[in-house]
């Protein structure tokens, strides 16, 4: 509030004025303006922070940028549209980026005949070796938990490109690899996976966590696959994958279906990943870690309902592209009044929510709904993310709270796992 009234008194007294990369949920609507070097732009909010060419309050003042209104006190101005930023959630403008207006009358460009593909600007996953660096990575590392996402422009084909269109106006502008330790758990046959089941979460290059209950169900109906890297399940033009079959699972010794306590598994991929802007390790909580309610997290997911029978989502599907929103930590007890009238709560949980095993998340209002059990949640900062909780009970109602496997008390667990586990692949492999 302090930064909007002194970007509004600054900007008021002079009437041009420019943007810069903080995201508050309701943004004022977008529309079409002119920078003063005349360049085609989009109307942004200042104290959003959506444009590139402004990243600080100093730049803002500085190069003041043209005013197109105020939004109460919010100077909304205007920004190049080469510039603009989606927000820091890495989620589509509420608004489709208008269509430059020509500078001068050409021939009309032809469009193309293929949508355009992406081309890779990272390097190909290398097959590595089982002694290299792939221990889970703690609080204290300082190679995880880190985030370096790509701006693309998504086309009204549902395509993906790097460079700002000129045949065609792009629907928005968004970020990839804003989760870069999201993970994909799925089931591989001989044409390929064949249904992705659940989330998981990256904790060091050859380790993903996810949910027990996924992993039994997928060992139980074929091999299991990881994907990373992903962002769009609809197309291929949002950037190369990284996919790995699964050489070993080891679930928590306490998991015993139908109940979700301690339903947690590590899964040991194939060979290490490559670590990109679109692959990178969590870091894991401290053993213990406090985790006091109103703690800001966030969430990253697919919806997966459709993928459990093997239906691929459409272009159009929400589910098919990563989204990722805000939540916080609320007492345990307000999941439990929550999910107390449900028939099977008893199965899940028989003696009920525990402040060691669990931890009750309410989403933020702009959260799509999502079904993919072992899906991250993670500190929201600042510093590198850590790994929260792996999504096990959730709905679909605006600010509906959610149950989650609380990873602070299983450190120790993981970490002595992964030992274990990259032991023992590395003395079959001898």
């Amino acid at each position: 509030m302090r930064l909007a009234v002194l970007v509004a008194a600054v900007l008021a007294a002079v009437p041009c004025a420019h943007a810069a990369s903080i995201f508050f949920p309701e943004m004022p609507p977008t529309d079409r303006c002119e920078t003063r070097d005349g360049r085609p732009g989009l109307c942004v909010s200042a104290t959003a922070r959506r444009c590139a060419a402004f990243p600080t309050l100093s730049s803002l003042l500085t190069l003041r940028p043209r005013v197109c209104r105020f939004d109460a006190i919010d100077p909304i101005v205007c920004c190049a549209l080469s510039d603009v930023l989606p927000d820091t959630l890495g989620q589509l403008s509420s608004t489709e980026v208008p269509t430059p207006p020509p500078t001068q009358p050409t021939q009309p460009p032809t469009p193309p005949t293929q949508p355009p593909t992406l081309p890779s600007t990272e390097p190909a996953p290398t097959k590595g070796s089982t002694d290299a660096p792939t221990a889970a990575h703690t609080a204290d590392s300082s190679s995880c938990g880190i985030t370096d996402p790509e701006r693309l422009f998504l086309l009204g084909s549902g395509e993906y490109q790097r460079e700002l269109p000129v045949a065609e106006p792009p629907r928005g502008v968004v970020q990839v690899g804003t989760a870069p330790w999201t993970a994909l758990v799925g089931l591989r046959t001989a044409e390929g996976p064949l249904a992705w089941l659940c989330g998981g979460a990256l904790v060091s290059e050859k380790v993903v966590l996810t949910a027990a209950h996924c992993a039994e169900a997928g060992s139980a109906h074929g091999s299991l696959a990881v994907r990373l890297g992903e962002h769009d399940l609809a197309t291929d033009t949002d950037g190369a994958t990284q996919e790995f079959a699964v050489q070993s699972v080891r679930i928590h010794p306490g998991f015993q279906q139908p109940a979700q306590r301690d339903d947690l598994a590590l899964l040991l991929l194939d060979r290490p990943a490559t670590v990109t802007r679109r692959v990178r390790p969590v870091c894991l909580p401290r053993q213990g870690e406090p985790l006091p309610a109103d703690t800001l997290l966030v969430a990253a997911a697919f919806d997966l309902s459709g993928e459990l029978g093997g239906a691929q989502p459409t272009a159009t599907a929400s589910g098919g592209r990563l989204a990722r929103h805000s939540a916080s930590v609320a007492p345990l007890q307000v999941c439990s009044q929550q999910f107390e009238g449900l028939p099977h709560l008893g199965f899940i949980f028989p003696q009920g929510l525990m402040e060691s095993s669990e931890v009750c998340v309410v989403r933020s209002q702009d959260a799509p709904c999502s079904h993919d059990s072992g899906g991250p949640l993670v500190t929201a900062g600042p510093g590198p993310s850590r790994l929260v909780g792996l999504r096990l009970l959730s709905g679909c109602q605006q600010q509906q709270p959610e149950v989650a496997l609380r990873l602070d008390n299983y450190v120790d667990f993981i970490e002595t796992t992964t030992a274990e586990m990259l032991e023992e692949a590395k003395q079959t492999s001898v």
